[in-house]
């Protein structure tokens, strides 16, 4: 949303999926391996295994 006094305000904009990685330590990353200019998610997890959630 903005920054000010050196702090970040975020608005809470719901879930990004219906995907429940519950459970999981992830670290998320910006992919967009369609090339169709839209921002993609890729989540690398502590069980070894990617998840990648597709900007509709």
């Amino acid at each position: 949303m903005g920054s000010e006094n050196e702090k970040v305000y975020f608005k809470c904009q719901g879930d990004l999926s219906g995907i429940s990685l519950a459970g999981h330590t992830t670290s998320p990353t910006i992919v967009d391996w369609n090339k169709n200019g839209k921002p993609d998610l890729l989540f690398g997890a502590e069980d070894g295994h990617f998840y990648y959630l597709e900007n509709e």
